[in-house]
């Protein structure tokens, strides 16, 4: 399984996926998120990828099948 990931304007800065998720995700200059990749693959990396998402209290991590 693979799934995309995107950032979209709903980010708040709260930071949580980078915290959880160091891997996948950092903050730029002012606190908003950046995912450090545009997909991922593999069970582990989703499994990153949906908790980042599911902590995000604004819902601003957008994830999508690919393939």
């Amino acid at each position: 399984m693979s799934l995309g990931i995107e950032i979209s304007e709903k980010c708040s800065g709260h930071g949580r996926c980078y915290v959880l998720e160091p891997g996948l995700f950092e903050p730029d200059d002012e606190g908003y998120a950046v995912a450090l990749r545009t997909a991922v693959t593999g069970e582990a990396d989703c499994a990153s990828a949906r908790r980042a998402a599911t902590a995000c209290p604004e819902g601003a991590i957008l994830l999508t099948e690919v393939g």
